[in-house]
């Protein structure tokens, strides 16, 4: 067997399939500050689009943000806020732990020593 797919065997038994997230939000996701704006934004009664124009964010990111927290009627930011956290902190499975073409296509990848660079 070739060094890289044991290498990546090993790597995928200690980490048990498990990679939990950074404690940082990603630039892309909604930070509390936003959050607030946009609850502001459905107080004032702005269309999903205005708020969005307001947050330099896409409408669509908005909506599913506002539908993710329970929608125009119930959305608080410090609730969905907390909510986004504790979604992105659980533990979630490896996608290469788990028996796919995916990790198939990656260890054959490795043993070539392939790179995108």
């Amino acid at each position: 067997m070739a060094s890289h797919i044991v290498a990546f065997a090993v790597w995928c038994c200690l980490a048990e399939g498990f990679h939990q997230q950074s404690a940082g939000a990603h630039r892309w996701h909604s930070t509390l500050a936003e959050r607030e704006d946009l609850s502001r934004g459905i107080a004032s009664g702005w269309s999903i689009r205005e708020i969005a124009r307001h947050l330099t964010r896409a409408a669509s990111t908005v909506s599913r943000e506002v539908s993710r927290h329970g929608g125009r009627l119930i959305y608080r930011a410090h609730e969905a806020d907390g909510q986004a956290w504790e979604a992105a902190l659980r533990p979630k499975r490896c996608l290469l732990a788990l028996p796919s073409r995916l990790r198939e296509v990656v260890a054959s990848k490795l043993i070539l020593d392939w790179s995108l660079e």
